[in-house]
């Protein structure tokens, strides 16, 4: 909500010139799913993010860019900030569907799954399934609320299969939960 956005337009503001400048090229090259990624895994700030913030920040750095534009034809402005959120809403939408239907179907055809999934992918498509539901809960919740450094930490050494779990892992784990999370 606004408080969200207020906490990341903040933050925004406290980022250096040379930073804000990498951003905004960023943003205004990629699109906004691939814009997305690379805030969450490529960027200076990947391990203090998750997916939540995501369009908290997206947004952020929209009204920043608005604020500094120079075009005095404001409701045309907005208007083209409202077709881009819309955008960037339907392709995230669109971004999570495709890797539901890439990943979640197993089942349906071990031939088929067997082209799309490497061996370490089906590995913790299987072991999720696996789980029951307090223990999906549990991770769930740990997911939802911890940035990715902090849920990499507790995976690897606090939580019940920390002893089957490698740091080479963790990126397969995400995306298992990232996938069970949209659907």
């Amino acid at each position: 909500g606004k408080i969200e956005t207020k906490k990341w337009m903040i933050w925004w503001k406290d980022r250096n010139e040379k930073d804000k400048l990498k951003v905004i090229a960023k943003f205004e090259q990629l699109s906004p799913a691939d814009f997305a990624m690379w805030l969450l895994h490529q960027s200076k700030w990947k391990d203090d993010l998750t997916n939540e913030h995501v369009f908290a920040i997206y947004t952020a750095i929209e009204s920043y860019i608005h604020y500094h534009s120079t075009d005095d034809n404001t409701k045309t402005n907005e208007k083209q900030m409202k077709k881009k959120e819309n955008r960037v809403i339907f392709l995230l939408c669109l971004f999570m569907v495709f890797f539901f239907f890439l990943f979640a179907f197993d089942r349906v055809s071990d031939k088929t799954n067997e082209q799309k999934f490497n061996g370490k992918n089906k590995k913790w498509v299987k072991w999720w399934s696996e789980k029951g539901e307090k223990d999906k809960a549990e991770m769930i919740e740990k997911f939802k609320v911890m940035s990715n450094k902090q849920f990499q930490t507790w995976l690897l050494n606090e939580c019940k299969w920390k002893n089957k779990i490698k740091r080479d892992d963790i990126d397969s784990i995400r995306f298992v939960m990232d996938t069970y999370l949209v659907f």
